[in-house]
């Protein structure tokens, strides 16, 4: 997430809405677990943050929702998630 919001800032040089969106998001899926597409990789799901361009890769544990990554839709493949 780090990374994310300083690359956003060193290549767009402006505030980044990625923080917000992620809040945003973060009560979303409290409220709406199965919202996003399945995504077997990980045996998670993924999100679309529409104004920072960014997937959100989560699953969801219990009453847990785990984000795994944050991604550019902007790069050729999705994240490389290691062994499990």
């Amino acid at each position: 997430m780090e990374r994310a919001l300083d690359g956003w800032r060193d290549n767009v040089g402006t505030p980044s809405p990625l923080l917000d969106e992620m809040v945003e998001m973060s009560r979303v899926l409290t409220k709406l677990p199965d919202l996003g597409a399945p995504y077997a990789i990980v045996r998670g799901v993924l999100v679309l943050l529409r104004s920072s361009q960014r997937h959100v890769y989560y699953r969801v544990v219990g009453d847990v929702v785990q984000i795994l990554s944050v991604w550019s839709t902007s790069r050729a493949h999705g994240p490389r998630f290691g062994p499990r």
